[in-house]
C-alpha cells in the first residue's frame, strides 16, 4: 500500500511568524509529528511511505535517511 504524505508548510504559526522548521519535523514528545503519521501506518503491510515536500526538501531528505538507518 502507498501511503501519501505532504510534508509542506512554513511551520510559521510555531515561529513567532518567521519561518521556522519543517513543520513535519517539529518535535512532540521526543518524536516528529511525521513519525507519529507513519506510525500509524507501518504495522500494515507493504507499506511504501510518499513524502511531498518542496520547502527546506534536503532537511526532509536527511531525516527519512536517518528514520530508514534506525529502523534497520
Amino acid at each position: 500500500m502507498k501511503v501519501v504524505i505532504f510534508c509542506g508548510g512554513l511551520g510559521t504559526r510555531f515561529n513567532n511568524g518567521s519561518p521556522g522548521p519543517l513543520k513535519p519535523l517539529i518535535m512532540i514528545n521526543g518524536k516528529t509529528i511525521l513519525e507519529r503519521i507513519m506510525d500509524l501506518y507501518k504495522n500494515l503491510s507493504n507499506v511504501e511511505f510518499i513524502l511531498l515536500g518542496g520547502y527546506k526538501f534536503m532537511e526532509l531528505k536527511k531525516f527519512c535517511k536517518n528514520f530508514k538507518n534506525s529502523q534497520n
